[in-house]
C-alpha cells in the first residue's frame, strides 16, 4: 500500500532553535514546522502536546497516519525495531496502532517469549523510587524537583486523567517511544484528554510521570478487536512479570502464536 509524506514536524527541547539537517528536496510538497517547547515532560510531552494541536486543528484526516519519533531510538527494553515502513503499514490495519519495537528475550535475558500485553494488576502497581538522570523543572530555572509523583501511585495519575487502566484485565504496552496511529485515534479521545497529559507532565524534565506516560500510550491509541480482546490474549500467555525486572513489571511471557 502506497504511503505519500504529507508533513514533517520538529521539536527542540534543548533551548535552541530547532534547524534541518537533512534535505526535503525529494518531496518539495512535504509542509515542514519547526516548534521550540520548554524542556518539560521529555518525548512524552511532546507527544502530548503534538496530539493535542492534532485535536485542535483538524488538519490530520482520521485515516491519515501519524509518527512519533524520537531524537534517538536507544531502548532499555529488550526487543528489535521494526523498520518505520512497516510501522506506518500496520498502523493502517484494523489495531490503528503500532509500536516500532518488538519485544524480545535476549541473550541471557530471564524471560522467553515476552510480550506487549501486561497484566493490568501488575502494571498498576509500576513505580520507580530513584532514577539515574535529574529532574529539573525547566532548562531556563534548573530548579531541582523530586523525580517522584508526589500526588500518589500510577494507578491514581493514570484514573485522574481519563486513563481507566482497570476496566481491562491486559494492558498493551509500547516501550521505546517509536510509534505510529492513525488521526481517527487522537480525535476519538478529544482535545481536553491531550492537554490534561500535556499539563501533567509538565512538572519537570524527568519525573516518574512520563514513565507512567511511556506505560499507556497503547492502551490509549490502540484500537482492540474481538482478536484482541482479555480472553484471547490471556489464552496464548503463560506467566506474568509480577515484580519489577528491566522495567518490564506486568509483562505476559511464554506467549505462545494463535493459530
Amino acid at each position: 500500500m502506497r504511503c505519500e509524506l504529507k508533513s514533517v514536524t520538529i521539536y527542540s527541547k534543548c533551548d535552541v532553535e530547532p534547524y534541518v539537517n537533512f534535505s526535503l528536496d525529494f518531496a518539495s510538497n512535504v509542509e515542514l514546522s519547526l516548534v521550540k517547547l520548554a524542556n518539560v515532560g521529555r518525548c512524552d510531552h511532546t507527544y502530548a502536546y503534538h496530539m493535542a494541536q492534532i485535536s485542535l486543528d483538524g488538519q490530520v484526516k482520521a485515516d491519515e497516519v501519524v509518527l512519533f519519533l524520537k531524537d534517538t531510538r536507544d531502548v532499555h527494553q529488550p526487543g528489535y525495531r521494526r523498520d518505520l515502513s512497516e510501522v506506518v503499514q500496520i498502523s493502517r490495519g484494523p489495531a490503528r496502532f503500532c509500536c516500532g519495537l518488538v519485544p524480545a528475550a535476549e541473550h541471557g535475558f530471564k524471560f522467553a517469549n515476552i510480550s506487549i500485553w501486561h497484566s493490568t494488576k501488575q502494571l498498576s502497581k509500576f513505580k520507580i523510587h530513584r532514577y539515574t538522570r535529574g529532574a529539573y523543572r525547566d532548562s531556563n530555572q534548573n530548579a531541582p524537583v523530586d523525580f517522584r509523583f508526589p500526588y500518589g501511585n500510577f494507578q491514581a495519575w493514570s484514573e485522574n486523567l481519563g486513563v481507566h487502566l482497570r476496566r481491562r484485565k491486559v494492558t498493551p504496552v509500547c516501550y521505546g517511544g517509536t510509534f505510529a496511529t492513525v488521526g481517527q485515534q487522537i480525535y476519538t479521545r478529544g482535545t481536553a484528554f491531550w492537554l490534561g497529559i500535556v499539563h501533567s507532565l509538565e512538572r519537570g524534565n524527568s519525573i516518574e510521570e512520563g514513565h507512567f506516560m511511556e506505560r499507556v500510550w497503547a492502551h490509549t491509541l490502540l484500537h482492540r478487536t474481538d482478536q484482541l480482546s482479555d480472553e484471547v490474549i490471556l489464552r496464548h500467555a503463560q506467566h506474568t512479570i509480577t515484580r519489577d525486572y528491566r522495567g518490564l513489571q506486568g509483562t505476559l511471557y511464554g506467549c505462545r502464536q494463535a493459530n
